[in-house]
C-alpha cells in the first residue's frame, strides 16, 4: 500500500491489478465501496494511507487481499501490535466478512481475550512439536479437556490455559478409564475451576462413611514432569538436579515434546471413538479438481495501471522527489571533482599508435598484430601500480 495513495484508490488499483481480465472499472469501484464498508473504513475511504492509525491500517491491509474476491482468507497473526479493544474490532471485522460475504476466514492468534477468542467458530489447537491436540468447536474445547482431568483456574485466561496445556507446562494428563471413574451427577458447567475440579474427581462427599468399591484400574501412559528442575541459567552442569549430564532445560524440552505426543494420542482416541457423522468430519475429502486460474490483465494493462499510479505519485510528491533527484546529482558532481576523475579521457603517451582502422575490422587475422599494442595501452591506466 502506498502512502500518498488513498485507501480508496489502493483498493481500486489492487483490483485493476487482481481482478480478472475483462472486470469492468464500474466493478471494481462497487467492489472497493463494498470492501470498505464492511471492514469499517468508509469514512477513511479519502484518507491517505499514511496518516491511517494501526488499527485503519490494520484493517485496510485485509481489504487489499479482500479486492482479489478470495473464497479463502488466510490471516496470520493480524492482531499483533494491537491493544485489546483493537483486537476485538479486527476479529469482528472477520466474522462480518464470514456472514456477509461467505468467506471462510483463517487466522493465527498470539493472545486473546475471552471475547475476542468466542467469535471463532472452530479451533487448532497443536500442541509442543507440531502434534494435533484439538480439532473442533471453540465452545467444545473446555468441556474436552475437563475429560483429561485439565480444570481452568477461577480468574484464569482461557487462551493463556489452553496455551500451557499445549506447550506441556501443567502437568501431563491422567485419563480415567470408563471402569474406574465412579457414578456421579452430571455437571454441565465447562471450563471448571480447581475447586470444582477436586470435588469432581474424588467422587465422595464429606458426609460419606462407606468406602467406595476398590476397582482395578488400567494403567496409563505417564510422563516426568520437569518444569520444577529448571534453574536458572540452564547451562551449568553441576546445577542439575541429582548430578545428571542432561541439562533442565533440555529436560523441560524433552517432556513438552512428549505431552504434546500424548495429548496427541488422547486426540486421536478420542475422535476414533466418534459417531460414523461426526468422524466423518476429520476424514479426508476425496479427490477433486483445482478451480480454473483466473486470467489477470494482459500485460499492457498492468503497464498502463503502473504509469497512471506512478503519475499519481510524483504529482503528490513532486517536491520530495526533485530534492532527492538535487541532493543526488550534486552529490555525484562533488565526488567527482574531489577524486580528480573530472575529466573523460586522457591523452596517451605510448610511442606507438594503434591502427584503429584495423582493430574494428571483423577478420581475426587483421586484428592479431594490434593485440600487443592494445594490451600495452590497458597497462597504461595502472602502470604505477605495478610492481616491476
Amino acid at each position: 500500500m502506498y502512502n500518498e495513495l488513498t485507501v480508496w484508490e489502493n483498493f481500486l488499483f489492487s483490483g485493476m491489478f487482481q481482478l480478472a481480465e475483462g472486470t469492468p472499472l464500474v466493478e471494481i469501484e462497487d467492489l472497493a465501496d463494498i470492501t470498505m464498508a464492511n471492514l469499517g473504513l468508509s469514512r477513511f475511504m479519502n484518507k491517505r494511507h499514511g496518516s491511517l492509525s494501526a488499527l485503519e491500517r490494520k484493517r485496510a491491509s485485509i481489504g487489499m487481499e479482500l479486492m482479489k474476491k478470495p473464497r479463502i482468507l488466510f490471516v496470520d497473526r493480524p492482531t499483533r501490535g494491537l491493544d485489546a479493544n483493537s483486537t476485538l474490532w479486527v476479529v469482528r471485522s472477520l466474522k462480518k466478512l464470514v456472514h456477509v460475504q461467505g468467506i471462510t476466514v483463517c487466522a493465527t492468534i498470539d493472545q486473546a481475550r475471552r471475547d475476542t477468542f468466542e467469535l471463532f467458530d472452530s479451533l487448532i489447537l497443536l500442541g509442543s512439536g507440531g502434534k494435533l491436540v484439538y480439532h473442533g468447536k471453540t465452545s467444545k474445547v473446555g468441556k474436552y479437556f475437563n475429560t483429561l482431568s485439565y480444570y481452568l483456574p477461577s480468574g484464569d485466561s482461557v487462551t493463556d490455559w489452553m496455551l500451557d496445556i499445549s506447550m506441556g507446562r501443567l502437568q501431563p494428563p491422567v485419563k480415567r478409564s470408563k471402569t474406574s471413574k465412579p457414578k456421579k451427577q452430571k455437571q454441565s458447567q465447562e471450563f471448571l475451576p480447581r475447586s470444582d475440579a477436586d470435588s469432581k474427581t474424588t467422587g465422595t462427599t464429606a458426609d460419606s462413611s462407606v468406602e467406595a468399591p476398590q476397582v482395578e484400574t488400567k494403567r496409563v501412559k505417564r510422563v516426568t514432569f520437569a518444569i520444577a528442575e529448571r534453574t536458572p541459567s540452564g547451562s551449568d552442569e553441576n546445577e542439575n538436579v541429582g548430578c545428571q549430564k542432561t541439562k533442565p532445560f533440555d529436560t523441560v524440552s524433552e517432556q513438552a515434546k512428549a505431552t504434546g505426543q500424548l495429548l496427541n494420542e488422547y486426540w486421536l482416541k478420542h475422535v476414533k471413538d466418534l459417531s460414523t457423522s461426526k468422524r466423518a468430519r476429520y476424514e479426508e475429502p476425496k479427490p477433486f479438481l483445482l478451480p480454473k486460474m483466473k486470467e489477470k490483465p494482459p500485460f499492457s494493462n498492468q503497464i498502463g495501471c503502473q504509469l497512471l499510479r506512478m503519475s499519481i505519485l510524483l504529482e503528490r510528491n513532486w517536491l520530495s522527489r526533485f530534492i532527492d533527484t538535487t541532493v543526488v546529482c550534486v552529490g555525484v558532481v562533488l565526488i567527482t571533482v574531489m577524486e580528480g576523475v573530472a575529466e573523460p579521457t586522457k591523452e596517451s603517451d605510448l610511442a606507438v599508435d594503434v591502427n584503429y582502422d584495423r582493430v574494428v575490422e571483423t577478420s581475426y587475422e587483421a586484428i592479431i598484430p594490434e593485440f600487443s599494442k592494445l594490451f600495452s595501452y590497458a597497462l597504461e591506466g595502472i602502470n604505477n601500480d605495478i610492481e616491476s
